[in-house]
């Protein structure tokens, strides 16, 4: 079983600079897209780290076209015109106490993995 990294992802490179590799989000394939970004001191390399961060979180939500709001939506919306009342409404139900709290504003691709 593989284990997640821990740890910064920060390396000190044969030319005496350091690198810094930050995870930016998801390639249409589904891999990890990463920035890397350099500098002559560790500090000066996790502040350009804490800037890239930063960007991305505001970045991330606008690039992801659908969240799992979206998509349950969709998928309401068709169910309605194929099940009864009650079933709908029951659906809708789950959706309002169990998925949207917990999953509502997820970009498709952010799903976490133990869903």
């Amino acid at each position: 079983m593989l284990m997640a990294k821990r740890g910064s992802n920060i390396y000190k490179r044969k030319d005496g600079r350091f690198e810094g590799r930050v995870s930016v989000g998801y390639k249409e394939n589904g891999k990890t897209k990463y920035r890397h970004v350099y500098g002559h001191s560790l500090a000066e390399v996790k502040e350009k780290m804490a800037q890239v961060y930063s960007g991305k979180n505001t970045q991330e939500q606008s690039k992801n076209k659908m969240i799992v709001r979206d998509i349950a939506e969709q998928w309401l919306a068709e169910k309605k015109l194929t099940v009864k009342a009650a079933s709908y409404t029951s659906y809708r139900n789950l959706l309002n106490n169990h998925i949207y709290p917990e999953l509502g504003e997820f970009g498709i691709p952010r799903l976490p993995s133990k869903c």
